[in-house]
């Protein structure tokens, strides 16, 4: 066999597993675990041989070296077991290219420790190596407005010293996105949690992101819409756990996005929502809401007001109730926002869900991606039966608009550790 047949006959996985050079065997854990995950992803949504080395690559040389310590110290608030990292596969309607997205939220050692209490330090070392890619329109702007607005300063942190937190629930300051584009580029969103910072200066959650809406207006306008949002958030109440995220491009063309939650997991919640009482009236969000019911009566949530407990679940034992969460995203020149719903499939019975997802697209004409969805995402935890588990899917997102048909993602937990099989005492005398 020839070095080049060889070379076609190993996975991507494989081909760079034999080139890393690993920094720590902390990386090597996390690449086996984590790396070994995102390349089943990738394989499954049909990225090309070239695509998947290109994307591990870069999850090896940009991701790996910021995920810190393995088993993690700090507990990220990008996923309910607190790991740093979330794959996730958008479907469009319209028969697009499958897109693989990357939830990340950087750490280090130093993460959760005095030092660093609420992971402050490593976003800039992800920043730098993301200005190192070169990618054409990369703009940090408005995450240096956002970051004053909505992260807490070094007096604030010592202020924060000894006051309750809820658990380290709402530690997290920042994390990022990546969209792992059909075009080879990579396309860069950031996300912020404004919770620490309301809490230290007193400010509400409502007044803190109307106060970041006028600060952002001389780079983006997004007023009219924010408007809209604002008046019904304020009407039902602002979730005290909001977060915030745009686009890391010209800022004029970026996309800001509201996200908020409730505990209310009910159709009428979900319409209530969609329309933001009543206030987004048009035949597409009509069409959106024929879909969405559609979603909805497949998968078969529990409905009903649900007790969250504000804590990671990563144990057998801890809780796993979810809250209904939503964006509503804004952009410069539209007055009206564009609603996307997160299902809370936490806590579901994993195969109820994925069988309901895998029926729902071929419902809507993505027959090709339906038919085979369930064997697709029993491929990414071999050895476990889904028909026993409530875990390993995270979310499903529902959008609708007239270019994308309906626009569904789908959430996973993305180590090919399994948390859930230990319980709280196992893990005190491991």
């Amino acid at each position: 066999m020839t070095v080049l047949e060889e070379f076609f006959q190993q996975s991507p996985f494989e081909t760079l597993s034999k080139e890393l050079n690993f920094d720590s065997y902390d990386e090597k854990l996390w690449w086996e675990k984590s790396g070994l995950m995102l390349a089943r992803v990738l394989s499954s949504a049909s990225y090309t041989r070239d695509e998947q080395l290109q994307y591990l690559e870069f999850f090896a040389q940009a991701l790996l070296p910021l995920l810190g310590p393995y088993p993690q110290f700090f507990r990220s608030s990008i996923t309910r077991s607190g790991l740093p990292l979330e794959l996730s596969i958008n479907y469009q309607q319209q028969e697009k290219p499958l897109v693989v997205r990357i939830g990340f939220e950087p750490l280090n050692a130093l993460s959760g420790n005095p030092q660093d209490p609420f992971n402050c330090l490593p976003a800039s070392e992800l920043l730098s190596s993301l200005a190192q890619l070169r990618t054409p329109g990369y703009d940090e702007q408005i995450w240096h407005q956002v970051i004053q607005d909505h992260t807490v300063s070094q007096a604030e942190r010592e202020a924060l010293q000894g006051i309750n937190l809820e658990a380290g629930y709402i530690r997290s300051q920042t994390a990022f996105g990546f969209d792992l584009t059909r075009e080879g580029k990579i396309a860069v969103k950031g996300y912020s949690f404004p919770a620490l910072k309301c809490k230290v200066t007193g400010q509400s959650m409502a007044q803190l992101m109307a106060t970041t809406m006028v600060n952002l207006t001389p780079l983006i306008d997004c007023s009219p819409a924010f408007a809209t949002v604002d008046d019904y958030l304020r009407e039902v109440g602002y979730d005290d756990r909001s977060f915030f995220s745009w686009d890391f491009v010209d800022p004029a063309r970026s996309r800001l996005k509201l996200y908020t939650g409730s505990n209310s997991v009910t159709w009428e919640k979900l319409a209530e929502v969609w329309t933001l009482g009543n206030r987004v009236q048009s035949p597409t969000v009509a069409r959106g809401l024929e879909y969405l019911r559609q979603l909805w009566d497949r998968m078969q949530l529990a409905a009903g007001e649900r007790e969250i407990v504000v804590a990671f679940d990563d144990r057998q034992s801890t809780a796993k109730a979810t809250p209904l969460l939503w964006n509503y995203e804004m952009r410069a020149g539209d007055p009206t926002p564009l609603t996307k719903l997160y299902f809370p499939v936490h806590g579901e019975s994993d195969w109820k869900v994925i069988t309901a997802v895998g029926d729902f697209l071929c419902h809507i004409g993505l027959e090709r991606h339906g038919k085979g969805y369930v064997e697709k995402v029993k491929s990414y935890y071999p050895g476990i039966d889904l028909t026993t588990t409530d875990r390993f899917t995270s979310w499903v997102s529902f959008a609708y608009t007239e270019k994308t048909g309906v626009y569904l993602s789908t959430y996973y937990n993305s180590s090919t550790d399994n948390p859930w099989k230990m319980t709280v005492e196992e893990e005190e005398h491991a």
